[in-house]
């Protein structure tokens, strides 16, 4: 291996594995080139990479301990970033009692014949206060008629069972609320929020409520409704 180095004017310790059994196999080997550095770097990097190699960090948290973290590998020093900023949208969220200060209520395409719903602007202002910018919430709304008007159903209560939502569609449970305080209230539909306003019902509504009217018979389809709060 020298004499060929010599008279090929190669350093033999700067070959590579692959070069010397070209060598032994009789190929001929020229000067070094830029192709021949890029092979021994990477050779090079695969043999550190093989190497384990311990990086030991210090970190303090918000009470002020201190944690000591010893990791062996390039993933486990990745820091994690989410798609959404939970501080920004929870400093935002604080703001929403302002939105209420204007309401638009959408009344195309109203049945003169059909039942008129009377939603109090405290209880929209207090399902407005505790929604999210992006997730969407639901409640269930409860109310009854007055006496000498059963055309008109007065909303009394919104019920917010147990639920998960995106910013595209929130599920709610198949079993209704049963409480003694809505033993006097009939069920009038549901509610939700919605980032963006729509022109329509979306198509997870609509499937919503006609499984909601499927799994409990008490649900009247001409008194129950869907309303959508969008800010």
């Amino acid at each position: 291996m020298l004499a060929v180095g010599v008279l090929s004017s190669v350093n033999v310790a700067s070959l590579t594995q692959s070069e010397i059994r070209d060598i032994i196999l009789g190929m001929e080997i020229s000067a070094p080139s830029q192709q021949r550095q890029q092979i021994a770097e990477i050779e090079k990097q695969t043999k550190e990479q093989s190497q384990l190699t311990a990086t030991t960090t210090r970190t303090v948290n918000k009470h002020g301990d201190e944690i000591i973290t010893t990791t062996l590998s390039n993933y486990e020093t990745q820091a994690f970033s989410s798609k959404t900023e939970w501080r920004v949208r929870a400093i935002s969220a604080t703001n929403l009692h302002l939105r209420t200060n204007h309401i638009y209520v959408a009344s195309d395409d109203i049945k003169e014949a059909g039942y008129t719903y009377i939603l109090p602007k405290n209880v929209l202002k207090k399902f407005i206060v505790i929604s999210d910018l992006r997730a969407q919430i639901s409640g269930y709304i409860y109310g009854s008629s007055p006496a000498d008007n059963p055309q008109v159903k007065e909303i009394r209560c919104v019920v917010m069972p147990p639920q998960w939502g995106t910013h595209q569609s929130v599920n709610l449970p198949h079993t209704l609320p049963n409480h003694e305080y809505l033993k006097d209230l009939e069920p009038l539909g549901w509610m939700h929020t919605q980032p963006n306003e729509l022109p329509q019902l979306s198509p997870h509504d609509i499937t919503t409520h006609a499984r909601i009217m499927s799994d409990n018979p008490a649900w009247d389809g001409e008194k129950t409704i869907v309303i959508t709060c969008s800010f």
